[in-house]
C-alpha cells in the first residue's frame, strides 16, 4: 500500500511516516501545503491520502479541498482526514466526497476537547 501524508507540522508528519514504515506501509510522498499535496498526489499513484484538515495559509478546510480534488482525479484513492477538531460539518462533507467509490475516514486526535461542533 502506498500512502501520501499531508501535514503542516513536520514533527507529526515525520512521526506518522515512521509509524507507517514500521508497519511495512510505503510512504509515497509527504507534503506540508495545499499545492504540495496536489502535486505529490498527482505524482505518487498512492492508494491512500492522509490529510490534515487545516493547512497554511488560512488553516480552514484545505485538507477537505485536497480530498475533493483527489476524488475528482483519482476516484479509487482512499481519503483519511486527520484533525484535532471534531467538526460535524467536516465529517459530513467528507462522507459526501466518498460517494460510491473509494473509502473515506475522519480521525480526530486527542489533543483537543471532546465536544463535537
Amino acid at each position: 500500500m502506498k500512502v501520501v501524508i499531508v501535514e503542516d507540522q513536520r514533527l507529526y508528519l515525520d512521526a506518522v511516516a515512521e509509524a507507517l514504515k514500521t508497519r511495512s506501509i510505503e510512504v509515497a510522498g509527504r507534503a506540508t501545503t495545499f499545492d504540495e499535496a496536489l502535486q505529490v498526489i498527482n505524482e505518487s499513484a498512492c492508494d491512500v491520502a492522509l490529510l490534515d484538515v487545516s493547512l497554511p495559509p488560512d488553516y480552514t478546510d484545505e485538507g477537505l479541498r485536497i480530498a475533493e480534488a483527489a476524488r475528482r482525479s483519482y476516484p479509487d484513492v482512499g481519503l483519511v482526514i486527520l484533525s484535532g477538531y471534531a467538526k460535524l460539518s467536516y465529517v459530513e462533507r467528507l462522507i459526501n466526497i466518498g460517494g460510491a467509490q473509494g473509502a473515506v475516514g475522519y480521525l480526530r486526535g486527542m489533543l483537543r476537547s471532546p465536544q463535537i461542533s
